[in-house]
């Protein structure tokens, strides 16, 4: 897997709706161990732009190598170890090998969870024997990692840790005497244990009834629906805190679960291998050899809409409520002669055994023994509601639902009723991002077919919250003339909490038949992908979809940067203070490296460690971005004319709803990422922002601006590279912008400082001259004046003598 021609490698690295690709190259080689030591480094900004501890969409990567014409490639994935939560958390301490070995002889089982969103992670419990000495009567069932808490269930009860979002210490000292941790990430393996502790961690939910026999959980694929199933079935709609028992299966044990995302069908298997179907969020079980269409021959059928199981009255297990769709014949005199008040024909027959006794008002009777003609023995459905007094005749009447004489009804499958419209989108699993204050509407709507009545107007939509804590929804529901029924969400993130939550949408009287039957909304509360803050020119409204940060025109509007350019400081042009460096190419020199304090700064990025600017590798977009993390690939910035005064401000926001200015309530910040600070920004006064900026100033020490109205002027020249940010508060995504601005064609300013400089440094040069040569040639000018002033001196004297003596 070589590398030849000069062909490069690449490395593919994309998730859901993101995706770029890092090119290097390796030399050719005769051996593999030059490729053993080769790493290749992508900075972690190019694919992680947060840092709070958050589960993910996984980064997956494909690496692409030559081999003359020949690609060799390879598939794999990323594992962010800074962010994903359970890693964050102090498991407990690191078992000896030796530990690890003793627990062994006593292992049953093995139990395995994965991360959701890293496939790299996963949990390994071991199921040891109930007699294990460490924990006595205490036995793992299932473990289940999710992206905010690790659930285990156990003959103890569930346990549901923490949040794993907000690591505060150990999580598992409640059961780990059973339970080890093997966190697997890249190539590192270990062994995690604490010891047993009577402090609990975690809520805890008890399963009230004694007899059920936990095997495992399962958490249905993209939503909140906790299934925990043995030989009873248990549903949790909340992630957990509490759970409707949905089936009892006495001498079965159900003990795997398939599911299936596109029609939100899961199946239940049991030890026997019998299947038992349902689909995502209905309250019911049905086998698949018998499901809830009861119908009765000759004519008659019921659809059974709710199961009840229950241990009163003795001798019934179950019992259903069901809907008549067609009337069931009761029985008539010459079937059951005991309905005739007469004497001479009101007789018992063997073949009333197992007919069903309808008083209305009381409790029904099921015959189950005929004693004589004129009397039988029946079980009371309802024995608190016997009829003390004798039913005259027409007051009472037979059904026939036994088998004793040939069964005359079947329950079958219920074909769908109802045709579901998901008007906003047609996945049956919609992902959607909710940022702080806005909304989200949905909107569904429920068919009847196969009606030939209008039915009472019962709402046929159940709304079922994860985290209701998290966002608030309100609905709205309505009726038209056909009965069509119809549901409109209103989702809105008002809270300043991120989160993730799962809404079930459940058709609770559909079939199993439907092809829809329940819709899984994920909400996340917190910044969409495609969402970002632009930057305009004054004179064209740039185009949401354009690569670059400002209007771009290649004539005389663009400044070609020299090589390795770097913008001036405070200090002046010739004295380059900053570390970033624009249009590098590691082969050439650095301009403006005269003095010890600029030779000091400026550092390559991607050019770093590279011999030419061919090796940096970079992409046109990263010669076209703003964004100081490229400054090494930046070529070309926009040219403005000196003196820039007032030069406007244009700030708006792309996503998926498209393009909307920047206005109030945001609230911006500027700042020049080379510390230049001859420029000034000037924004719109009104009395609510002038108010929260000076708010922000006295408690944050932060210099915000209203961002509509804003202009820019500019005192210096050169290249100026301005970083705009939102004020935290208003959306949940980092808002931030770069833009830069060449300033050319500065005028040159009156030279008195340079004629002042010339003139004193001729004047110190011919100082030093003249002192030079009278050093060199020994001239001792000194003496000579001293001497010459001497003789002034005595001659004034002589003078002054003179003159007295005369007068």
């Amino acid at each position: 897997m070589l590398n030849k021609k000069s062909m490069c490698g690449r490395v593919n690295i994309c998730k859901e709706k993101l995706g770029f690709v890092v090119f290097f190259s390796l030399k050719v080689t005769t051996t593999f161990s030059v490729l053993n030591e080769k790493n290749l480094l992508c900075p972690n900004s190019l694919f992680c732009f947060l840092i709070d501890i958050a589960a993910t969409e996984e980064w997956f990567v494909t690496i692409a190598l030559h081999d003359g014409l020949n690609i060799f490639s390879t598939e794999g994935t990323l594992l962010d170890i800074f962010r994903e939560p359970i890693l964050q958390w102090q498991l407990g301490e690191i078992m000896d090998p030796s530990e690890v070995k003793d627990i062994i002889p006593h292992l049953t089982a093995l139990t395995l969870t994965q991360s959701p969103c890293a496939s790299d992670v996963g949990i390994i419990g071991l199921i040891c024997e109930n007699n294990f000495p460490v924990c006595i009567d205490f036995v793992l069932v299932d473990i289940i990692l999710t992206n905010h808490h690790f659930v285990i269930l156990s003959s103890w009860g569930l346990f549901i840790s923490e949040d794993l979002r907000y690591p505060k210490g150990q999580i598992l000292q409640v059961y780990i005497c059973i339970l080890l941790e093997l966190l697997v990430f890249v190539s590192v393996n270990k062994g995690i244990g604490t010891t047993h502790s009577k402090k609990r961690y975690f809520p805890i939910f008890t399963f009230p009834d004694a007899s059920f026999e936990p095997v495992g959980m399962f958490f249905h694929p993209r939503s909140h629906f906790l299934y925990v199933y043995g030989n009873q079935v248990w549903l949790s709609v909340d992630g957990g805190n509490t759970f409707d028992l949905l089936v009892r299966l006495p001498g079965e044990l159900i003990v795997k679960i398939h599911d299936c995302v596109y029609t939100q069908e899961i199946i239940f298997v049991t030890k026997a291998g019998i299947l038992y179907i349902t689909k995502a969020g209905e309250v019911f079980i049905w086998c698949s050899e018998a499901l809830f269409l009861f119908l009765f021959s000759p004519s008659g059928s019921l659809v059974i809409e709710k199961v009840f199981q229950h241990d009163y009255p003795p001798g019934y297990a179950s019992s259903v409520f069901a809907t008549i769709v067609e009337k069931i014949p009761v029985n008539t005199l010459k079937e059951s002669p005991c309905l005739n008040n007469s004497k001479l024909k009101s007789n018992f027959k063997v073949s009333d055994i197992e007919k069903t006794v309808v008083i209305p008002g009381y409790s029904s009777f099921l015959i189950f023994e005929i004693i004589n003609n004129n009397s039988a023995l029946a079980y009371a459905t309802m024995p608190e509601r016997i009829p003390l007094q004798t039913m005259p005749k027409d007051f009472w009447f037979i059904y026939d639902f036994g088998i004793k004489a040939g069964r005359k009804w079947k329950i079958s499958q219920d074909p769908c009723n109802y045709w579901f419209q998901h008007k906003n989108n047609q996945s049956l699993n919609v992902i959607k991002y909710v940022d702080l204050g806005k909304t989200k509407n949905f909107t569904f709507r429920t068919i009847p077919i196969r009606q030939a009545i209008s039915e009472f107007q019962m709402p046929l939509l159940d709304v079922i919250v994860g985290n209701p804590t998290l966002l608030e929804v309100k609905t709205k529901q309505y009726w038209d003339d056909i009965d069509s029924y119809t549901m409109e969400i209103y989702v809105k993130s008002k809270f300043l909490q991120k989160g993730s939550t799962s809404i079930a949408i459940v058709i609770w009287k559909a079939s199993i038949e439907c092809p829809v039957t329940t819709v899984i909304l994920t909400l996340k509360s917190s910044c969409s992908y495609g969402k970002r803050m632009i930057f305009a020119s004054h004179e064209k409204m740039m185009h949401p979809n354009s690569t670059m940060g400002h209007e771009s025109e290649y004539d005389t509007k663009m400044k070609k940067l020299p090589v390795n350019y770097r913008p001036p400081s405070n200090l002046g042009i010739a004295i380059p203070l900053t570390d970033n460096i624009y249009n590098a190419d590691p082969s050439k020199g650095r301009p403006r490296d005269y003095f010890p304090k600029s030779r000091l700064t400026g550092k390559y990025k991607q050019c770093a460690n590279k011999t030419s600017r061919a090796e940096c590798n970079c992409t046109e977009n990263q010669k076209l971005s703003d964004n100081v993390a490229f400054s090494d690939c930046k070529e070309e910035v926009p040219r403005q004319k000196f003196p820039v005064v007032k030069y406007p401000i244009i700030l708006g926001i792309v996503s998926e709803d498209g393009w909307i200015p920047l206005e109030p309530p945001y609230l911006i910040t500027m700042t020049e990422v080379n510390n230049r600070e001859t420029w000034k920004l000037k924004d719109n006064e009104s009395l609510g922002v002038e108010k929260m900026k000076k708010y922000l100033k006295e408690e944050n020490k932060l210099t915000v601006y209203n961002p509509k109205g804003l202009n820019l002027s500019i005192m210096g020249s050169e290249l100026f590279h301005f970083r705009v940010t939102t004020v935290p508060g208003v959306t949940f995504c980092p808002l931030v912008v770069e833009f830069q601005i060449y300033v050319d064609e500065v005028p040159i300013a009156f030279p008195g400082r340079s004629l002042i400089a010339t003139t004193t440094a001729i004047f110190l040069g011919g100082f030093i001259f003249v002192t030079f040569l009278i050093k060199m040639y020994n001239i001792h000018a000194w003496d000579s004046f001293k001497t010459m002033l001497m003789k002034k001196v005595k001659i004034s004297v002589s003078s002054s003598s003179l003159s007295g003596q005369s007068f």
